[in-house]
């Protein structure tokens, strides 16, 4: 019994969340606005948190790229298949990359 509620409370959990709250927890982390997320500027300081935030919109969510893409700007989803492969390559490089992530979506999970 324990079991299937303790499933029900992780999956209840897990459907509360959104490409919204991710954009809202990963522009809070790196002190951004959600707005520049989704706009076209290409500074450094907003590269490697949109493209986290289109990775873990995949990872999270399962959202196809041109519906990530969408929901980023307009972006295409060549983009959005582009910055999942670099973060995935980077996470897979770089420790620190991994405990971002995991940090990040941590703070997703508990609701931001």
């Amino acid at each position: 019994m324990a079991k299937r509620v303790f499933k029900d409370l992780i999956r209840d959990r897990e459907e509360k969340i959104t490409i919204d709250k991710v954009q809202k927890v990963v522009s809070t982390h790196f002190n951004i606005k959600i707005s520049d997320l989704k706009s076209k500027k290409r500074t450094k300081s907003l590269v490697t948190p949109r493209q986290i935030g289109m990775f873990l919109s995949r990872e999270l969510l399962k959202m196809s790229f041109p519906e990530i893409g969408r929901h980023f700007g307009g972006k295409d989803h060549s983009t959005v298949i582009y910055a999942c492969n670099l973060i995935e390559k980077n996470k897979s490089k770089d420790t620190n990359m991994g405990y971002l992530l995991e940090d990040i979506i941590k703070k997703i999970k508990e609701g931001g």
